[in-house]
């Protein structure tokens, strides 16, 4: 996890309220912070970088060795690689190569990526097929800027500043920067044949992209652990891997007996500790909001719910502040990496089954069709509540310098989902990763989607009903669905 300003500008360029935007990203790379400034042609071009320092390489960015050529790089790229030369580096060479798209396009990686080629006078910004990391741009007559957040842009005085969607590559010419042409243009092109009748290949890209994300250089790696399927299947592939980790859980609103199972199975495997926080009290809840807020400014972030768009700002979010009470605990003790479940929902299971809704916002009930075609993407594959909790991981990790890395977001593990049959899509809630975990004899509770709750239920014994209340509610529909 890293951080960028980039301002390209006709006219001088004020560093000083460029470090003032900068202080709304900084945080999301505690190592360290270097700025540069040229000149191209007539332009002025200035950027500033906050570097998580994940490799050990501590590479300097803007990385601007040769002139004309220069590449700002938020996120990682995991293969290819070879393990010992930094992504920055890797990256760096395919633009001097004219081949950054194309190496892209067969890259697997979670990644934000501004480059700058005065030959063709253009910017371009690439985002990975989900959009996992965050960048935005704006531009008004005579200056064009991007940045991880578009709170930066907003400080600088831009009032149009728009995040870069998932699976682009935006060109904005720069010898017009008077009035920039922007082209966007798809980066990652899917297989929508839904052909495979096995859950094999499935179940190998899965491991595959744990093993990516959890094993990428000097990653220090904790896992939220939950008892719902996600998490589980992450700590699972971590065991089947025997890569060490950390999990962590907060609150007492899990279901302790599966939490107890697999805290046990993980710890005869390759799992460290367990770390068990207490449940976060009202008064709790109303300060770290407080802080969150101070910290973020007002970020709204909003899906459907039903027919309703329902805002909710970041800072108000219960699983915002959950995070927050775990990321502070876990940088404490010197992790840099959060590996999330984050995307499962809206890949695989539209929050339901078989047409059968566990959350308003689900779109069609998890029941997938006979033909992807025209009906893919599904709102949630790209946008709504996939955007919404994206943003949220990304902005309260990034607070501690924390990377999020999400392997249920992997191009080619979604790949392997999207080419399955419908059958097997459609056979039961989440069918591939209860069919991984059984597989591997890890307990998970069927046909129930737990959430991350980690505000106080002890000393509420109606609120512990309720929610006992509707999972019991979600695997009844969900095994009604089966039966039909």
């Amino acid at each position: 996890m890293c951080s960028f300003i980039l301002l390209i500008s006709q006219g001088p360029i004020d560093g000083a309220e460029l470090q003032a935007a900068n202080q709304w990203i900084q945080s999301r790379g505690p190592d360290q912070t270097h700025g540069h400034t040229w000149h191209q042609g007539e332009l002025q071009i200035t950027a500033i970088h906050n570097l998580l320092d994940i490799s050990g390489s501590a590479i300097q960015q803007p990385i601007h060795q040769q002139p004309g050529k220069a590449l700002l790089f938020n996120g990682e790229i995991y293969r290819p690689s070879d393990g010992q030369t930094p992504d920055t580096l890797v990256l760096y060479d395919a633009l001097l190569n004219n081949t950054l798209k194309a190496f892209l396009q067969q890259a697997h990686g979670e990644y934000a990526i501004a480059s700058i080629d005065a030959e063709s006078q253009s910017l371009e910004l690439y985002t990975d097929l989900i959009g996992t990391k965050p960048m935005a741009y704006a531009w008004q007559p005579g200056q064009v800027a991007v940045a991880s957040y578009a709170s930066a842009l907003q400080n600088l005085g831009f009032s149009n500043a728009q995040d870069v969607p998932p699976n682009t590559q935006l060109t904005i010419r720069l010898d017009q920067v008077q009035q920039p042409q922007i082209q966007a243009q798809r980066l990652h092109t899917l297989d929508l044949e839904q052909s495979n009748p096995s859950l094999e290949t499935w179940s190998t890209a899965f491991l595959n992209s744990v093993a990516d994300r959890a094993g990428h250089f000097n990653s220090n790696v904790f896992v939220p652990l939950s008892a719902g399927y996600d998490s589980g299947a992450i700590c699972c592939a971590l065991n089947q891997l025997q890569i060490p980790y950390v999990s962590a859980t907060v609150g007492d609103s899990e279901n302790p007996t599966i939490i107890r199972q697999r805290v046990a199975i993980n710890k005869r495997a390759s799992c460290r500790e367990h770390i068990w926080l207490p449940p976060v009290s009202d008064d709790q809840s109303a300060s770290i909001s407080q802080w969150l807020q101070s910290q973020l400014g007002t970020v709204r972030y909003s899906h459907l719910d039903g027919d309703r768009l329902e805002p909710i700002a970041v800072h108000e979010d219960a699983g915002a502040i959950g995070l927050a009470v775990l990321c502070k605990e876990m940088v404490q003790r010197g992790f840099n990496t959060l590996i999330s479940g984050s995307g499962a929902d809206e890949i695989i299971s539209d929050y339901g089954h078989g047409g059968t809704k566990l959350f308003e916002h689900s779109q069609f009930g998890g029941l997938f069709p006979e033909q992807l075609e025209g009906f893919f993407p599904w709102r949630k594959f790209y946008g709504d509540s996939q955007r919404s909790y994206l943003r949220k991981d990304e902005m309260v990790a990034g607070l501690f310098g924390i990377e999020g890395r999400y392997p249920f977001l992997d191009r080619q593990l979604i790949q392997a989902f999207l080419q399955l049959t419908p059958t097997l899509k459609n056979q039961r809630y989440k069918h591939c990763i209860a069919n991984f975990l059984e597989a591997h004899s890890y307990p998970y509770e069927a046909n129930v989607k737990t959430g991350f709750y980690a505000v106080q239920t002890r000393f509420n014994p109606l609120q512990r009903l309720k929610r006992k209340a509707k999972h019991l509610s979600q695997a009844l529909r969900l095994q009604l669905t089966r039966a039909r």
